[in-house]
């Protein structure tokens, strides 16, 4: 039978609590993948809590003029304490996903300067989708940068939604087995190689509390082997190499797909000109080529900030923050 919740978790926390909540015992768990796949519902339904000072604002912390935040949650399983990072999820795009690396990087930077490396990394995806997408494609080898090789053993790929079997749109279990074999055998397959481990959620906290045994037993493992910790791969390229964000593996990624948009705009905006010059009057001709002028510059801009970033930047940003967990513990630091 699975350990409840202690009560003392679905207390509102003080900002003095929070410090707490990061110490070096506690497990760290990053909870990532695509937008829209319900990872914060994952979380509420394990029985976690989400994290508020006392005047009820969430916990968190985001980049100055932008609205996707880490969110953190606590919970308490086996006498152990968890503490669950929730990132913003990838979306179709490398501007959008530019933004949200430098969100997961700033995260990832701080807690290694701390000395904590995430004891487990869940990359979550929905078992109803029926395609693997292009943009599904090229975020999970983002996802995959972020991570590298050495860290591949503490990542679980789950699928959720397990239990809708049968409901509307009609399916199967089969079908949903053929899909996980998919994304095995074909997507999966070299990060299982490497250690990572799929793994089902039916929507259940039993589903999902393996997860939180693993970590446990991990971590006695590594213990016994007298091994230290495997840091994820951006954590390592960031402090360790001192990088900035865009040569790391996963800012190359987003790098080269600027550079494949802003070639492909500006074709568009090459044969849309052309045509312009054969109809100077033609006042639809001009406001597209300014739409795309504007998506040239938004497509420079993103990039730049992308290019920009460096890890000496953090400090400002998360002191901005205010009531954010690791912008409070950089300011309790000074």
């Amino acid at each position: 039978m699975a350990e409840e919740v202690d009560d003392q978790e679905n207390l509102p926390f003080k900002e003095a609590d929070l410090l707490n909540c990061i110490d070096q015992e506690s497990f760290l768990v990053t909870v990532m993948g695509l937008t829209g796949v319900g990872k914060s519902n994952l979380l509420e339904r394990l029985g976690a809590t989400s994290l508020r000072t006392v005047d009820g604002a969430m916990v968190g912390h985001r980049l100055e003029s932008h609205t996707r935040t880490v969110n953190f949650y606590s919970l308490k399983y086996r006498d152990q304490h968890f503490l669950f990072i929730d990132t913003p999820g990838f979306e179709d795009g490398a501007r959008q996903n530019s933004d949200i690396l430098q969100i997961i990087a700033q995260h990832l930077a701080t807690s290694y300067n701390h000395k904590k490396y995430p004891d487990s990394v869940i990359y979550v995806s929905k078992i109803t989708e029926t395609r693997f997408m292009g943009h599904a494609r090229k975020n999970l080898d983002l996802f995959e940068e972020v991570c590298g090789t050495d860290s591949m053993e503490m990542v679980t790929l789950l699928t959720t939604m397990w239990d809708t079997a049968g409901q509307v749109p009609p399916t199967r279990i089969s079908d949903f087995e053929s899909r996980e074999e998919e994304l095995i055998t074909k997507y999966w397959n070299e990060m299982i190689q490497q250690g990572a481990k799929p793994r089902r959620s039916d929507n259940t906290r039993d589903s999902l509390l393996p997860i939180l045994d693993q970590c446990i037993a991990r971590r006695a493992q590594l213990q016994e082997q007298g091994r230290t910790h495997p840091a994820l791969q951006l954590q390592t390229e960031l402090v360790e190499d001192n990088r900035k964000l865009i040569d790391t593996s996963a800012g190359s990624l987003l790098a080269h797909e600027f550079r494949q948009t802003e070639k492909r705009l500006e074709n568009h905006k090459e044969r849309l000109s052309k045509y312009l010059e054969e109809d100077p009057q033609n006042e639809r001709l001009a406001r597209r080529i300014e739409a795309v002028e504007y998506e040239i510059q938004e497509n420079k801009e993103a990039e730049d900030r992308l290019r920009y970033w460096t890890i000496a930047g953090i400090s400002t940003a998360f002191i901005a923050a205010l009531g954010g967990l690791l912008g409070l513990i950089l300011s309790a630091a000074r």
